[in-house]
């Protein structure tokens, strides 16, 4: 067993210096090409930090490891919420702007709302797989496109001349969490069955933990830099594409059974998402006190699924 241990926490290590690699060459050519800060939190970095979460739920899908693939989405955005935005509000206040609470935030919701809806008959298949794809495309070109007005055509081509280090860190980062992922997913199969827990509870807690790093990092010292709009367009953003990108992936390379992942940890997962408006319209920021608010549900989610209750 401490094998296993040793696989998993070296396979997070993998993830996250891959998503670290990702992260870092994407953001480059995205300030090259002057995109604002809040679409690249809620975008480039978003989707690169969630990369973690996409190979493994993925993989785990392909290998009919349905709870594991699932418990994992489910778990990291109740993770990016509770925790990293918890956190990183506690570190340093994190100030909110008008186009996360009018748009995202609801944008975000609504996702959480379709994906109850989906699942609420304990199976998501192919075809409500492409439904949420679709979904990603049309939230990805809409984001971007709200800040189109940075970006002219005349100037790309000499800001994207030279950017072989930035495609190395972002094929180097792809190799690293492919390889992260197997050894993360094999290791928590193995350790599920020793130990007697269910995939769901591993997918849930320990796999959403370490696929969640990428985004604790960032979030964390996005706060301390006061990159405010890293930081909470990298949470909200992480997780839309974890509900529309990772689970529609993992859907359309094979239907996800649902078997142990709880109405309670969908409810969770939304609770927290709801949560966020009052807070953030509470002065446009989200002081520490607040932050300890989000983080104390986040425990009280653990303490529930730990022992049980209810």
């Amino acid at each position: 067993m401490l094998f296993d241990i040793f696989v998993l926490v070296c396979g997070f290590l993998l993830l996250f210096f891959g998503a670290e690699g990702l992260v870092k060459g994407s953001i480059a050519i995205a300030q090259r090409l002057k995109i604002s800060e809040l679409v690249v939190g809620l975008t480039i970095v978003a989707f690169g930090t969630s990369s973690p979460e996409l190979v493994v739920s993925a993989k785990a899908s392909w290998m009919s490891a349905d709870d594991l693939a699932l418990g994992n989405i489910i778990g990291s955005n109740i993770c990016n919420i509770g925790l990293i935005l918890g956190l990183s509000a506690l570190i340093r206040p994190v100030q909110v702007s008008l186009q996360v609470i009018r748009l995202q935030v609801p944008i975000l919701i609504f996702v959480s709302v379709i994906i109850t809806y989906f699942l609420h008959n304990r199976y998501l298949s192919r075809t409500e797989g492409v439904v949420l794809l679709l979904g990603m495309l049309v939230y990805a070109v809409f984001t971007v496109k709200s800040d189109s007005k940075n970006v002219t055509e005349s100037g790309i081509e000499s800001r994207l001349k030279n950017i072989w280090i930035e495609l190395f860190l972002i094929c180097a980062g792809i190799v690293l969490l492919y390889l992260g992922a197997n050894w993360v997913i094999e290791s928590s199969l193995r350790l599920s069955v020793k130990l007697g827990i269910s995939q769901a509870v591993i997918g849930l807690l320990l796999v959403a933990f370490g696929t969640s790093l990428p985004e604790l990092a960032t979030s964390v010292m996005a706060s301390i830099r006061k990159n405010n709009d890293i930081a909470l367009g990298n949470v909200v953003g992480s997780n839309i594409f974890n509900m529309l990108g990772v689970l529609g992936v993992s859907s359309v390379l094979s239907p996800i059974h649902v078997f142990s992942v709880r109405a309670l940890d969908i409810g969770f997962m939304i609770g927290l998402a709801v949560l966020m408006l009052p807070i953030f319209y509470s002065g446009l920021k989200i002081t520490r006190w607040e932050g300890g608010i989000i983080l104390f549900v986040y425990l009280l989610y653990l303490f529930s699924r730990f022992f049980g209750w209810p």
